[in-house]
Order: structure tokens, then C-alpha cells, then sequence
């Protein structure tokens, strides 16, 4: 990823655990934008979607998750 790219980019990190994800959005110049902890059902992963759609503006969401077997599966389809 070119440093024009990145800078056309929030950073968001998902912690995944079995029964609640934490994300972190990062804006391009490493400050932090958001910090929110979901549960595990439908309505908790459309709350983190708009987080992330409120602080992306004209920015494109980039998006990493925690490797933790199987537990991302949940979270992965609200991702796209």
C-alpha cells in the first residue's frame, strides 16, 4: 500500500473474543477515532458498521481482525 493510499484510509482493529469484538478506528495520521465494544448479534455488528461508516466519511475503511480460529467467522460478513 502506497503512503497515498493509507492516507486515503481509517484503520479499524477488531479484537474478537467469543462473546464480544472491540474496535478501534485510526485515522490515517494515527489518531484515534473511535473505540467500541460490540456484542455477538445482528444489531451489535450493524451499531460497529455505522461506527465506522460515521468516521469514514470520504475516507475508505480498512479493516484487520485479531486471527482467533473460528470466532471471526460472526464478524467477517458485516465487514464487507
Amino acid at each position: 500500500m502506497t503512503t497515498a493510499q493509507k492516507q486515503g484510509c481509517v484503520f479499524v482493529g477488531i479484537d474478537v473474543h467469543k462473546d464480544t469484538h472491540t474496535a478501534v478506528g485510526i485515522s490515517p495520521y494515527g489518531e484515534k477515532l473511535f473505540e467500541i465494544t460490540v456484542g455477538n448479534y445482528k444489531e451489535d455488528f450493524e451499531t460497529l458498521n455505522e461506527k465506522v461508516k460515521e468516521h469514514s466519511g470520504v475516507l475508505s475503511p480498512l479493516t484487520e481482525l485479531v486471527k482467533t480460529q473460528h470466532i471471526q467467522r460472526k464478524v467477517i460478513p458485516w465487514m464487507r
